[in-house]
């Protein structure tokens, strides 16, 4: 196995993926790649010049296989490269698909090591973080919150990454803690 690795930051929208991500990627001066950054630019363009029909949520869904072949093709680029990597991104279905990382390694035409962090706040925490937001996907789902923690609340992930941390948190100074942790090497 080469030396690289590859840190997947995971979690519903407002979980505090990003933040934490890009702070781990500075820590370590490794390279960072957010979903957002990336695929955000295009579907605006694509919002503007075509419209997103009857709900974000179902453009969003509509564009999303295209958006994540993107990424993970990027992704794959970098790690195949011999680079370790930090990123970013929702992965509502790679959190459920046991071969994700395998997979992924197979189209870096390489071996690295895997580690997946999934952020999971507490339901009313998560609610007080998505109101403070100003992110555009929030008016479908703040106004519908109990229907989309049904059907989006965190669950443990299935993929099989080399390592997963699960950070469950009901606040800040919970998930900063959790994170130093993370970083000193003494998380479990």
């Amino acid at each position: 196995m080469s030396g690289n690795t590859f840190y997947l930051f995971c979690g519903l929208t407002g979980s505090g993926k990003s933040t934490l991500a890009s702070a781990f990627a500075k820590s370590r001066s490794l390279a960072y790649l957010d979903y957002d950054t990336l695929v955000q630019p295009f579907l605006s363009e694509i919002e503007k010049r075509y419209g997103i029909g009857p709900s974000r949520a179902g453009f969003y869904r509509e564009w999303r296989d295209a958006c994540y072949k993107s990424f993970w093709d990027t992704c794959a680029e970098i790690l195949g490269t011999g680079a370790s990597l930090v990123a970013s991104a929702p992965c509502g279905q790679e959190i459920e698909n046991p071969s994700f990382f395998s997979s992924l390694k197979s189209a870096a035409k390489t071996e690295f090591l895997t580690v997946g962090i999934y952020l999971a706040p507490e339901k009313d925490f998560h609610l007080e973080i998505m109101k403070k937001r100003n992110a555009i996907w929030n008016d479908d789902i703040i106004p519908n919150w109990e229907e989309y923690c049904l059907t989006h609340m965190p669950h443990r992930p299935k993929w099989d990454a080399d390592r997963t941390l699960y950070l469950e948190y009901s606040g800040f100074d919970e998930l900063d803690e959790k994170f130093r942790k993370m970083i000193d090497g003494r998380e479990q």
